[in-house]
């Protein structure tokens, strides 16, 4: 096959240290050593910015972070910039996304989205470097003291729905009968990002070990590293040693749970067939520290947080259970995969990123291989930009205007002697300080970087601080069908379920970002249900329940407290009962609906004969037809069952494209 599939399996924050097939001998990860016996685990792979954004534009991009802007977890990427996944599709594949990946603009190449992404959608994760070192309760140690075990929550949510998607959408391209496009199908979990809870199944599965690397005293610290600690509140809420050990025992809990979706998508391909003729990929954004030097999180250049796993397999085509020693990185993604795809304009593409080609290594080695990895560092949490070069077994780390570090990997792989002023490796360190500061101008970077917060902080002052766009480009997911072979009844409950996350048939929930477990998709925006009304809940299907909920509240459903009408909805409210469509807002419902059509309303749709009372608006052009109540756009109106029958399919397959 010239051109094979290509399926890539993306962690969040998942460190190549504690993966079984890494070396690690505590962490269960028995489908990733898997994967390492069918192809080649490179041991030396890292991430060009160990901050999740940043890191993945470097990745889809082939730059480093500073020539594309994307600094910190609240700028964006411009949509501008091309991505591996448009020269993907302009060499003939079909690109598809389920899972997390770049924020507000979701699409950056990919043609289909099979999920929502839960990046906030607003600047609201900008940095300030004009305040210096500060605490950040957002992203504080204290929530070391609420790890540990929980019966469910929203990150779960979300990678079950990642996993379902990417089955069913493996399922739908093994049926084509014409064999279609070659495809690029990107898998995108949460796990193991904290917050660090798992689930009694995986917990019951571990007796923890202690961090190898012991915690330094805050003075001792390297600057950089002691800026982050203040900025973790490490320093007023020091961690024990129960909450240690209970994070890592659920953070190994969860690196499980990915391993069990990673088994999974495996299995599906051998069960259908597609194995040999797929390449699978494995890799994370970042790593995370978790205790080792006493730090946590990621924002490091210590190898907890900079060391990322890399797996390549290609049944027949790739040698099983190879092992690459050099040195790779995000940004290399970019020309080895549009190398295998065999993009016409290879050469000139490629010579515009910063990452090369090392296709050459997966097929058994490549003498002229470059060998070295750059990782930037600009968010939140430091003063001063910072760069780390990985050169053979050295590494060197760069932050302006303070003293630099140097580490003997292959000797010291904890990181615990700082080698720089060494006189028998100053040859060495030269060379090294060279090439980071080869091509960076870091006064000029730290300009940009602080010329891009204070412009962010400009639009978020003028919009205000509870404003939120829902940028969300994602339309109906095609597996979104009417329930085939039941009675009303049957097919009624069966799209309740799906709406409200017991199965996975109908809408699907959005990011965890807003907290709060449900979200209806309609129109091509997403928001929440909210708490604004006086009424504690509202029935989700068509029970004898949720019609004594309508005589009590009224069959137009849920009003005010001052009896003024319909509740209206603000985006960035919390509201159980009410949607945004496209720029009205509709029921959330169960779609069990007793309505014979569906008619589109100032671009949103809502059920034709929907039972409404008389809210204070006038009536006026775009109204639908048949309707108690015209509903203009931005007229806010009830969640509320409707009736018997199911049209959850019609509704799905109405809504604007």
């Amino acid at each position: 096959m010239n051109r094979p599939n290509i399926l890539m399996i993306m962690a969040d924050q998942l460190p190549a240290a504690l993966i079984g097939a890494y070396g690690h001998p505590v962490v269960k990860t028995p489908h990733m050593d898997r994967l390492a016996e069918r192809g080649v685990v490179f041991d030396n792979g890292y991430t060009n910015c160990p901050l999740c954004a940043p890191a993945r534009a470097a990745m889809c991009t082939g730059k480093l972070v500073e020539k594309i802007g994307a600094f910190d977890n609240g700028a964006e990427l411009p949509a501008q910039i091309p991505t591996f996944l448009h020269h993907l599709r302009r060499a003939g594949y079909e690109t598809i996304l389920s899972g997390k990946m770049l924020g507000p603009d979701q699409l950056h190449g990919f043609e289909q989205r099979l999920t929502t992404d839960i990046y906030p959608s607003f600047f609201n994760w900008t940095p300030d470097w004009r305040r210096g070192v500060y605490a950040n309760p957002g992203t504080s140690v204290s929530q070391l003291a609420d790890t540990g075990l929980c019966k469910w929550n929203l990150q779960l949510d979300y990678d079950e729905e990642v996993q379902f998607r990417t089955l069913e959408c493996l399922r739908d391209l093994a049926r084509r009968q014409d064999g279609g496009r070659p495809f690029f199908l990107c898998a995108s979990y949460t796990h193991p990002h904290d917050p660090w809870i798992i689930t009694q199944k995986y917990w019951d599965l571990y007796d923890i070990d202690m961090p190898a690397a012991p915690a330094v005293p805050l003075d001792d610290m390297h600057p950089f590293d002691r800026w982050l600690q203040v900025h973790h509140m490490v320093d007023k809420f020091p961690p024990t040693d129960e909450m240690i050990r209970t994070t890592r025992h659920a953070f190994y809990g969860m690196i499980t749970y990915f391993d069990e979706k990673v088994g999974g998508l495996l299995d599906e391909l051998d069960r259908l067939g597609l194995a040999e003729d797929t390449i699978v990929l494995l890799t994370s954004d970042h790593g995370e520290m978790m205790g080792e030097h006493g730090m946590w999180f990621k924002r490091t250049f210590f190898d907890r947080s900079a060391r990322i796993p890399f797996f390549a397999a290609w049944p027949g085509q790739w040698q099983g259970g190879r092992r690459a020693r050099e040195v790779i990185s995000l940004v290399d993604l970019f020309p080895t995969l549009l190398d295998i795809a065999s993009l016409d304009d290879l050469d000139e593409v490629a010579a515009t990123v910063d990452g090369d080609s090392f296709r050459k290594l997966l097929e058994g080695d490549d003498p002229d291989w470059k060998d070295y990895a750059i990782s930037e560092y600009y968010g939140e949490g430091v003063i001063q930009a910072g760069r780390m070069l990985r050169k053979g077994k050295y590494k060197y780390v760069y932050v302006h205007e303070e003293s630099p570090r140097l580490f003997d990997m292959e000797a010291d792989p904890n990181e615990l002697n700082d080698l720089a002023g060494t006189p028998e490796l100053a040859d060495v360190e030269k060379e090294m300080r060279e090439r980071v500061l080869r091509d960076w101008d870091v006064e000029g970077v730290e300009a940009q970087v602080m010329k891009s917060q204070q412009d962010r902080f400009a639009i978020k002052e003028a919009i205000g601080e509870d404003h939120t766009n829902v940028w969300d480009s994602l339309r109906c997911p095609p597996a979104i069908r009417p329930p085939q072979g039941r009675t009303g009844d049957e097919r009624a409950e069966a799209v309740s379920e799906g709406v409200t996350g017991k199965s996975r048939r109908g809408f699907q929930p959005l990011h965890e970002a807003a907290r709060c477990r449900f979200y209806v998709r309609a129109g091509g925006a997403c928001v929440p249900p909210c708490e604004t009304s006086s009424h504690p809940s509202m029935p989700a299907s068509n029970t004898s329940a949720s019609r004594t909920h309508r005589r009590r509240t009224g069959r137009g459903g849920i009003r005010r407290r001052d009896g003024r009408g319909f509740q209206p909805l603000h985006e960035a409210a919390r509201c159980r009962f009410y949607v945004r469509a496209g720029g009205a807002c509709v029921p959330r419902s169960s779609f069990g609906l007793g309505v014979r059509r569906v008619v589109r309303v100032a671009q949103c749709c809502v059920p034709r004969g929907f039972p409404l009372e008389p809210a204070p608006v006038k009536t006026g052009a775009g109204m639908a037809v048949g309707m108690r109540q015209a509903v203009p756009a931005g007229l806010c109106v009830p969640r509320q069952s409707l009736g018997t029958r199911s049209v959850g399919w019609a509704l799905a397959h109405h809504l604007p494209r």
